[in-house]
């Protein structure tokens, strides 16, 4: 969980929320938290834990920057250009 945590705070730091929708990004788990725009598998891993399927962040007017991120315990890559 920590990696993902990490990741989405991150990609979460390099954009512009000006709603606040992302505002719930910052504590408890993303999948058991229902981190708006955050879906899950539904299914646990081997691990025990849920896992980030994919991010849905249409219509949420958001702004600014996302980098290449790398995570690797389970896997998270993003880049966007």
């Amino acid at each position: 969980m920590v990696g993902y945590f990490s990741a989405l705070v991150f990609i979460k730091n390099g954009l512009v929320d000006n709603l606040k929708y992302l505002k719930d990004w910052e504590k408890g788990d993303p999948c058991t938290s229902n981190w708006i725009g955050v879906n899950c598998f539904n299914k646990a891993g081997a691990n025990g834990y849920l896992h980030v399927k994919e991010l849905r962040m249409m219509a949420m007017n958001l702004s600014g920057n996302l980098t290449p991120v790398s995570c690797y315990t389970y896997y998270c890559i993003v880049q966007i250009f």
